[in-house]
């Protein structure tokens, strides 16, 4: 009997775990099929569809061209407000990086949340923006809750190579999630993907965007020192204009004091020449 035991335990054991990697194999088929089609096509420098009519959050017709006033650049992204998870938790990351990212929202960049959903009506545009718009700074109405027809949402959504579909089964829908950033022009700029948003990230995005509009002198010297690196989906350090940049500085640094040295040698000519 125990002989039995000790052949049939590793054979249940086999068994168990065939089965769990037949179920976790046949649970990530089902996965990737579900995803099938869904993610993001980038298309930067291409202008976006500025004018697909849809309704804002106060029941206005608009259309993003609309958004695009006074050399602000502009933080685009897509929700549907009924999204049980990834939306809610993307527009929250979204409130704190605009809280932190030290720029002005409605002033120095304006931000547009468009619903994917045809079923969804401005009310609950204007219901979810109140949700969220306390979160931040937005004394100048910067951040737009929009909703739209099947053929406005569409074709602004292949303008930005936005790719997204209707699960029936989970009766939900399967998105990406990111920032677009355009410039006033309503080109794309950048995208930030994911669901964490440095402000740091954002503020650079923002200010590559809007080609030196906006921010400080020194933020023009950070945009000099950084470039975007699609691999960690974050801005990081550009070591060839570092060294440029501490380059220049040397020379700045040597020419003063060579003038500082120069000058006070004609200083003691000039006193020397006097007394004799």
């Amino acid at each position: 009997m125990k002989f039995s035991i000790y052949i049939l335990a590793p054979l249940l054991l086999t068994v168990i775990a065939t089965e769990g990697v037949r179920a976790q194999s046949s649970m990530q088929i089902q996965s990737e099929q579900l995803l099938s089609g869904v993610g993001f096509d980038e298309k930067p420098g291409s202008i976006m569809d500025l004018d697909a009519p849809f309704v804002d959050h106060n029941g206005q017709a608009v259309t993003l061209r609309d958004y695009l006033q006074d050399e602000r650049p502009v933080i685009l992204n897509f929700a549907y407000y009924n999204c049980p998870v990834i939306c809610s938790v993307m527009l929250d990351q979204m409130a704190v990086s605009m809280s932190e990212v030290g720029l002005d929202l409605g002033a120095d960049y304006e931000v547009v949340t468009v619903s994917f959903s045809a079923d969804e009506g401005y009310t609950l545009a204007a219901t979810s923006r109140e949700g969220f718009r306390p979160k931040v700074d937005d004394r100048e109405n910067g951040w737009q809750f929009l909703t739209g027809s099947d053929e406005s949402i569409t074709a602004l959504a292949e303008s930005a190579g936005f790719r997204f579909k209707w699960i029936e089964e989970n009766g939900e829908y399967a998105h990406p999630a990111a920032l677009i950033f355009l410039s006033d022009e309503g080109k794309i700029t950048r995208y930030l993907h994911g669901l964490q948003y440095p402000a740091s990230n954002v503020r650079l995005a923002l200010l590559e965007a809007a080609e030196g509009r906006i921010g400080t002198v020194w933020d023009q010297v950070v945009m000099y020192c950084f470039r975007f690196d699609p691999s960690s989906n974050s801005y990081v350090l550009q070591a060839t204009n570092l060294m440029k940049l501490a380059g220049l500085i040397t020379v700045i640094g040597i020419v003063f004091m060579l003038s500082f040295a120069w000058m006070r040698e004609r200083r003691r000519q000039s006193a020397m020449h006097l007394a004799s």
